[in-house]
């Protein structure tokens, strides 16, 4: 959702100021990829480092140059999920770290993952398999980065190729993951694989989301 409104409200080359606010509020542990306090980053880059990299930095850096602040940024998403008919979701921070009220359910995650991926910009950021971010104020280079979604990084399908979308993953929340994948006939799916906590959870939650997705072109076609 930060993604969606970052690419409807704002221009791909206006250049974001991190605070030392956004990179500290990443939850404990919180996915990062070394942002400095000062740091001016494109918003298309900073995009790439939150869709490919699970940057939970560059969101808060996103929802506070795009609004007054980042609590008004977090009521635009909640605006917006209502909106996409994600009923059940309730935000309240922009980058995903635990909160007991920040919630959704498999079927709002679908519903808004399915709108994303008909803005181009989201859907060729969430195929990319990897990405290096340019030379900053602060970094004068920097290494390059796969994408946390290893289940399209090591598609092995003879039916349809994985093409996104997003991982999560937090202590209460466990293993989670958004996947789309295409088959030749120009048929698109969506699995939504959620709370993946058993042994081998990093794992599983790839297998199961390939099982569901194996099912699904498997067992229907567009008519």
């Amino acid at each position: 959702m930060t993604a969606i409104l970052a690419i409807e409200m704002g221009d791909p080359e206006q250049v974001m100021t991190a605070s030392q606010a956004a990179i500290d509020d990443i939850g404990p542990n919180g996915s990062n990829i070394g942002i400095i306090a000062g740091e001016k980053i494109p918003l298309k880059n900073l995009l790439q480092a939150l869709l490919i990299a699970s940057a939970n930095e560059s969101a808060n850096i996103i929802a506070e140059n795009l609004c007054d602040s980042r609590q008004e940024f977090i009521g635009l998403m909640n605006r917006r999920a209502k909106e996409l008919g994600a009923e059940k979701t309730n935000f309240v921070n922009a980058c995903g770290i635990h909160d007991p009220l920040h919630v959704s359910t498999a079927s709002d995650i679908a519903k808004i993952a399915r709108y994303a991926m008909t803005l181009p910009e989201f859907r060729e950021i969430v195929s990319t398999r990897s990405f290096t971010m340019p030379a900053t104020n602060k970094h004068p280079s920097w290494q390059e980065i796969s994408n946390t979604n290893k289940l399209m990084i090591s598609d092995q399908s003879d039916i349809y190729r994985i093409n996104g979308i997003k991982t999560g993953y937090t202590g209460p929340a466990g293993y989670n993951l958004a996947s789309s994948a295409k088959n030749e006939d120009g048929m698109e799916l969506i699995a939504v694989v959620m709370g993946v906590k058993n042994e081998n959870a990093s794992v599983n939650v790839r297998n199961y989301s390939k099982e569901l997705l194996d099912y699904g072109f498997t067992n229907f076609k567009k008519v």
